[in-house]
């Protein structure tokens, strides 16, 4: 069981957002690593999760992914995968029992430096599966993630850490975590979000969202890590370079 906090830092997707404007960071290197990532809260639904694993391999069309989920998901993933999946992907899949239940919806980014607009960006086949859990409770967390570096940064890898700062428009920050920030402000849908980076962490201070989960949320200084305000479609992750 997991907590909506704990979701809020959970590894596999991250990031967080100014909506526009050159930032603090714009300097640091934009990174070299390929990923898409489909994220969201579903119901407890066995046609959900398999349309989810089709769509998402579709979309990638990578090999077999690691699987962590209980045995359960994990038999009704492994149906969903194409029967020609290969070995040696760079894909995993994973769900997660919430401890409440909260609102369905999936949210999806890609390293094109943007979170999809629902509206806008997604292809007919999550369009369907967004439309299908509409007004439906969830009860876990679904998490497909596809990420591949280039062989140089594989060769070349310093393993240096990047906050980086994103929102529905696009990753707008890129900041060094040895750097030291009292107040990044960061403008999302429903108003501003006060970010600091100190001594290799990273937190919210300031939140204009109603139940400031994000503000309550702790630090985070390892790559993986994540906090979000989903009110704002706010995200703050942590990556190396």
């Amino acid at each position: 069981m997991i907590s909506r906090r704990s979701f809020l830092k959970l590894s596999g997707f991250t990031a967080a957002a100014l909506s526009a404007g050159y930032g603090v960071g714009k300097l640091v290197n934009s990174g070299k690593e390929e990923f898409f990532t489909v994220y969201g809260f579903i119901p407890a639904d066995d046609s959900v999760v398999k349309s989810l694993v089709s769509s998402f391999q579709h979309k990638v069309n990578s090999g077999t992914p690691v699987i962590l989920a209980e045995e359960r998901w994990h038999k009704i993933i492994s149906q969903a995968l194409p029967s020609t999946s290969s070995s040696g992907s760079n894909t995993s899949i994973s769900i997660v029992k919430l401890n409440e239940k909260i609102s369905s919806d999936i949210l999806i980014c890609d390293n094109t430096n943007k979170i999809f607009n629902p509206e806008t960006d997604f292809n007919r086949m999550f369009t369907e599966i967004r439309s299908k859990i509409k007004n439906r409770k969830a009860e876990y967390i679904f998490t497909a993630e596809y990420r591949k570096r280039d062989l140089i940064s594989r060769l070349f890898n310093t393993k240096e850490k990047v906050v980086v700062i994103e929102n529905e428009k696009g990753i707008a920050e890129r900041i060094n975590l040895n750097n030291s920030y009292k107040n990044i402000v960061v403008n999302g849908t429903q108003g501003k979000t006060g970010v600091a980076i100190k001594n290799g962490l990273v937190h919210i201070h300031t939140a204009s969202c109603k139940h400031q989960i994000c503000r309550h949320s702790g630090f985070i200084s390892e790559p993986g890590k994540l906090i979000a305000c989903a009110p704002n479609k706010v995200l703050i992750r942590i990556e190396t370079v």
